[in-house]
């Protein structure tokens, strides 16, 4: 397994368990735009197992992408690189830390956290990762705002710690050229301006 995948697992690891404990209590509402994202992701993950050749049509190719295939930037986010296992586990991260992002979230910056970071880290991994796919990059964009959804101050210690240390899981990441750093450090600064608003 590469360190970059530690990395953002790592980083996904510590912001889930710090949003939990931090939503641990209060109503929650369904889910919805989640699930029907999961489902899609879900659909295309099936098409690609029956047909392969999905993924070499749609993944983010850089050298197809010049050709003038540009809406791979925007289909890779939809297949994945990483095959069954791969596939089901950016499913499952995507279902964990979008359905804490819709407790904390509207709907609509969900999806404006969401697409806004897999797009910088689409286009971004065009000169870092010139060839993949996934739903991991917006996954990590969602849980990036997460680490900015309450103002620091009136965070727990043990919530200040973790998000110190995804902070800092986010940076290393950044350091090292991976598009899920630059999503998330994209997550961060959209759900700062949507604090702001």
């Amino acid at each position: 397994m590469k360190i970059s995948t530690l990395l953002a697992s790592a980083f996904l690891g510590v912001v889930w368990l710090e949003a939990s404990i931090a939503l641990r209590e209060g109503g929650r509402r369904k889910p919805i735009l989640t699930w029907s994202v999961c489902f899609t992701l879900t659909l295309c993950l099936l098409a690609q197992l029956r047909y392969p050749p999905l993924l070499s049509l749609f993944e983010r190719n850089t050298t197809e992408i010049v050709k003038g295939e540009w809406w791979r930037i925007v289909t890779a986010l939809f297949f994945q690189d990483g095959w069954i296992a791969g596939g089901l586990t950016n499913i499952a991260l995507l279902l964990a830390i979008g359905s804490l992002c819709e407790q904390v979230w509207p709907r609509s910056d969900w999806l404006v956290i969401g697409i806004g970071g897999a797009l910088i880290g689409e286009l971004l991994g065009l000169g870092w990762e010139p060839v993949g796919a996934g739903n991991s990059i917006a996954t990590c964009s969602l849980a990036g705002s997460l680490l900015v959804a309450r103002p620091f101050r009136e965070k727990s210690s043990l919530s200040k710690v973790m998000t110190t240390v995804a902070m800092g899981l986010c940076l290393l990441l950044v350091a090292r050229s991976d598009i899920h750093g630059a999503a998330a450090l994209t997550g961060i600064f959209v759900g700062l301006t949507r604090l702001v608003r």
